[in-house]
């Protein structure tokens, strides 16, 4: 090998050892969703989808957008049902709270589930995000950046722009 070819390669191994190193390092105990940033579940293999933590457990769903935080998921009941796939609709329960926990929103304080299209823009793009990862009796609690919700003009029934939302979400029903 030439001298230069030798530098090239040095240099990529030792990019490939740094991102190996901060991905093992970053405490999220190495479960993160999706390998690829745009892919999306339904493109996910089965393996993939099924290493979604035990109960407690933490991972985050890649925004697929550059410079875009990831979605913070924290398992709180973890399902065995049908799981939910763009393009079904599907029945919600959530509560949604400001980052300092004032409720702004939630289905189980009116008793009535939230039916929506999966996949369609219909809801922010960051329950897009999340529910295409779930299963029927999924209970998650996730941190969905300003950039997957209203974004930096907020929301006129009271969300301020650039705020990051904390939303209790499960799933109940898709059809």
């Amino acid at each position: 090998m030439t001298r230069t070819t030798t530098s090239l390669v040095t240099t990529l191994a030792l990019t490939l050892s740094l991102g190996l190193a901060l991905t093992a390092c970053s405490g999220d105990g190495g479960s993160q969703a999706s390998g690829d940033a745009g892919s999306s579940a339904a493109s996910m293999p089965a393996q993939a989808r099924a290493q979604t933590p035990d109960v407690g457990g933490r991972f985050v769903i890649p925004s697929g957008r550059r410079g875009v935080a990831p979605i913070k998921v924290t398992v709180v009941a973890k399902g065995t049902g049908t799981e939910a796939r763009s393009g079904d609709t599907v029945a919600m329960h959530y509560i949604g709270t400001f980052m300092d926990g004032k409720v702004f929103d939630s289905s189980r304080k009116t008793g009535q589930a939230f039916e929506f299209r999966l996949g369609t823009g219909g809801v922010i793009a960051g329950w897009d995000l999340v529910v295409e990862r779930m299963h029927i009796g999924d209970r998650w609690t996730v941190v969905i950046p300003s950039d997957l919700a209203y974004g930096e003009n907020g929301h006129p029934a009271g969300i301020p722009g650039g705020a990051d939302l904390n939303f209790d979400m499960e799933l109940l029903r898709v059809r």
